[in-house]
């Protein structure tokens, strides 16, 4: 063998030896990669498996709570109307409770023929803006737009009901929706009076456009809402004045207007 080809031995030898250690080292770290990324890939495929079951399962308790909803439902009603049919106080009574045993009957609203509220339902968030908005338009001396208005939720007339204590609080359930009238006072006696006026037309106002709505609707002036705690109950500030306690709702029974005194009494014709 001539000393030529020895050199070319040597540089052949180790371009194999350098390529053996390159597949020692790279082949298993390859293999070992595409093993963790089958591995990671089975794994999300099972984690997306149990949230679609635990959804599932999720969705079917949900419905045997609304199909149970529905039975409590049926159960009621038929406890109610099995005695009397025709009793419209019964009726909105069974409605009120049904709204407060059964969840799903909490979001429905109940409509006759026409499309109007029957049996207790709150007038809709729609409506009360469109009263509200027309109230704006009392007539006020230098637009100090005093009145304010708060439409009553559960939690607070809870509370204006523990203010009231047991012998006043069932009056406050004469309605589904109370509205809390009040008018911001300035401190200047003759703008406090006129605000006054103003915000007490704002509020017959909510109630004329009620009735021409086709809702029942009745100012009251409870004595709860002059005390403290009545006070605290519906928020309202050392500034205000209350006003009055809007009833607004369906009407379930046909009452006649009480007299009044005749106009002969009330006007006078100056010279």
């Amino acid at each position: 063998m001539s000393d030529e080809t020895k050199p070319a031995r040597s540089v052949s030898l180790r371009w194999r030896v350098l390529v053996i250690l390159v597949l020692a080292a790279v082949v298993p770290t390859v293999i070992t990669g595409v093993l963790a990324i089958v591995r990671a890939r089975a794994d999300v495929e099972r984690e997306v498996e149990r949230g679609a079951l635990a959804h599932i399962r999720a969705l079917g308790a949900a419905l045997d709570g609304t199909l149970q909803d529905a039975r409590r439902t049926v159960e009621l009603a038929a406890a109610t109307w099995a005695d009397d049919t025709d009793d419209a106080r019964k009726t909105q009574l069974l409605i009120k409770r049904l709204r407060r045993d059964v969840p799903i009957v909490s979001t429905l609203s109940i409509l006759d023929a026409d499309g109007a509220l029957r049996y207790g339902d709150p007038v809709p968030k729609g409506q009360l803006d469109e009263l509200f908005e027309l109230a704006r338009w009392a007539p006020n001396h230098n637009l100090t737009n005093p009145w304010r208005f708060r439409v009553v939720g559960p939690r607070t007339l809870e509370a204006l009901k523990a203010a009231a204590g047991p012998e006043a609080a069932p009056k406050l359930d004469r309605a589904p929706t109370l509205v809390v009238c009040s008018c911001a006072l300035s401190g200047d006696p003759v703008q406090d009076e006129e605000d006054l006026h103003a915000t007490a037309c704002a509020a017959y106002i909510v109630l004329l456009g009620a009735h021409g709505r086709g809702l029942a609707g009745y100012w009251r002036t409870p004595e709860v809402l002059r005390t403290d705690a009545g006070r605290s109950a519906v928020g309202l500030a050392d500034n205000e004045r209350f006003v009055s306690l809007i009833h607004l709702g369906a009407g379930v029974q046909e009452r006649s207007a009480p007299a009044r005194a005749p106009v002969a009494e009330t006007v006078t014709y100056l010279d």
